[in-house]
């Protein structure tokens, strides 16, 4: 059955083309006010049934009572939750649902506070699968600390992008079947001879909403806020992990209802300074890429090198 937008897009279009004296009294502003909330409504259309085509896929996991042991597209999914840390075996993966994968699969509903099954796949599960995310692993995610750096007191500001302790690049990533379609970016700590930095790579491919941009966005349709993904994988490069609590800035997946998230809750105040308080009551030490922890804070507000995040 026709969707009323495909019909009042049809509708104009031979309205357009049947009648040249019409067409040639219509400006042009005119035309793009017509057709801009029609390309808009297409647009969010084919991109829910695409989501909609790869849930339907997902969620035909068998009922215990089945005792069917094979789902089709399922190696997919075993691709995903061995990336992000729960499930251990290597591949290549197969459609088998093994004990292996319905234990990971449990590991991953407690984790994000989802309904725990049997071990199989549900619409919730599934549809928090589909969520873009963080490339960093949700388990395993590793940081170390040392007692042999130091960082200079005080404000440092550094202009250079070559001598920044923090810098924001944009790759061409390509990740495995089942995660290169939700991954937005991660952070990698670049250990060198004589400069320890920071990396934080976003993914080139998606649209980067800047804070001056005034209008309606979605990562529905592709677009992403800078800020947050930025002041996100920072929280990585200072040495934390995932936080399962929806409201932190550390949740992994960005949620339809907080796709702008710069607000620094107690929990994520908590750990930050469990880290390194940790760090410095065992060995005097701080984290390994910036040397102390004041110098490291600093570097998270100076430590840039697109201007734009500043603003």
């Amino acid at each position: 059955m026709m969707k009323l937008y495909q019909f009042e897009l049809l509708l104009f279009l031979l309205l357009i083309i049947d009648n040249t004296t019409l067409s040639q009294k219509i400006s042009p502003k005119i035309v793009s006010s017509i057709l801009k909330p029609i390309l808009k409504e297409v647009r969010q259309q084919a991109t829910e049934y695409a989501l909609k085509k790869s849930l339907d896929k997902i969620t035909q996991s068998p009922t215990p009572e089945q005792q069917a042991e094979v789902i089709q597209g399922l190696y997919q999914i075993k691709q995903y939750l061995y990336y992000f840390g729960y499930l251990q075996q290597y591949g290549p993966f197969n459609n088998v649902l093994d004990q292996q994968t319905m234990s990971a699969i449990k590991i991953y509903q407690q984790n994000f506070n989802l309904q725990v099954t049997n071990g199989y796949l549900n619409t919730e599960t599934s549809q928090q699968i589909l969520l873009p995310r963080c490339g960093v692993p949700d388990m395993n995610f590793e940081y170390s600390f040392t007692n042999d750096k130091s960082f200079p007191k005080g404000n440092n500001e550094t202009t250079s992008y070559d001598d920044a302790d923090i810098k924001i690049r944009f790759y061409n990533i390509n990740y495995i079947d089942g995660v290169d379609d939700v991954v937005v970016g991660d952070a990698v700590i670049k250990l060198g001879s004589n400069v320890n930095s920071g990396l934080i790579r976003l993914i080139a491919s998606k649209y980067w909403v800047l804070p001056t941009d005034n209008y309606m966005w979605s990562w529905q349709n592709g677009e992403f806020d800078l800020e947050t993904a930025a002041m996100y994988q920072i929280g990585h490069l200072l040495g934390l992990d995932h936080s399962f609590d929806k409201e932190s800035v550390m949740y992994p997946a960005i949620l339809p209802l907080q796709q702008r998230k710069l607000h620094i809750t107690d929990s994520d105040n908590q750990a930050i300074q469990q880290i390194y308080s940790n760090a410095n009551s065992d060995n005097g030490g701080c984290f390994t890429m910036f040397g102390s922890s004041s110098g490291l804070l600093t570097s998270l507000f100076l430590g840039f090198a697109f201007v734009a995040l500043l603003n």
